[in-house]
């Protein structure tokens, strides 16, 4: 693995799809929505973080397996295996390359869940009736108190029905305290969201290639 012949991601614009994973409305563990939404914001140039897929990566397992040992290494009393499937998670996992290109070992460093919010431009947040958001919280005030980026909510639901703590983090995400009426970043559809990004960010979807 030479690193000079990969591609430099750095300049894209960068998002973490954050939301349910253990436990769904969809019953799907967030892979549904991610899937829909990925496609789109790639044709935009948008980099896009999804745990579903990069989640194997750091634990050589699917979201489906990968929840579903966590929950027996926790009933058995194993909490030294979910510790350290836990930590690979949230913050990441070192590797060392040994590449038969270069006379100096090279260093690949997977990026753990609270490295995701950090190197997003934004994030993205997907709320259905039944999901428990879990770790998303964490992710949620991260974003607000250490990032400091917008957290775009889509959801087809009133926001009534989400957690009031997580709602005000939301919706006053990436503006000045007290600018209460300039910003509103919940959507009640996909199509709304990627109008509001391809107009806020001056993007523009590429055509597929055929």
């Amino acid at each position: 693995m030479n690193i000079k012949t990969l591609p430099d991601i750095s300049p894209n614009l960068k998002t973490y799809t954050i939301g349910s994973m253990e436990k769904t409305g969809a019953g799907n563990f967030g892979e549904g929505w991610r899937q829909v939404i990925a496609p789109k914001l790639k044709a935009r140039g948008i980099y896009v973080f999804d745990p579903t897929t990069m989640e194997s990566q750091k634990t050589g397992l699917t979201t489906p397996e990968i929840n579903s040992k966590l929950a027996v290494w926790i009933t058995s009393g194993h909490i030294e295996e979910f510790l350290q499937a836990m930590d690979s998670i949230w913050e990441g996992k070192t590797l060392l390359v040994n590449d038969s290109t270069t006379p100096e070992d090279q260093i690949l460093h997977l990026l753990g869940d609270y490295e995701y919010v950090l190197h997003s431009d934004f994030l993205i947040l997907h709320y259905d009736k039944g999901d428990s958001w879990g770790g998303t919280l964490i992710e949620i005030a991260l974003a607000y108190y250490i990032a400091r980026i917008p957290i775009y909510l889509v959801t087809k639901d009133p926001i009534s029905t989400i957690n009031k703590s997580a709602l005000r983090h939301i919706l006053m995400s990436g503006v000045k305290r007290g600018a209460y009426k300039q910003h509103n970043p919940v959507f009640e559809s996909f199509n709304q969201l990627l109008e509001y990004l391809d107009k806020t960010y001056n993007l523009k979807e590429k055509e597929e290639k055929k």
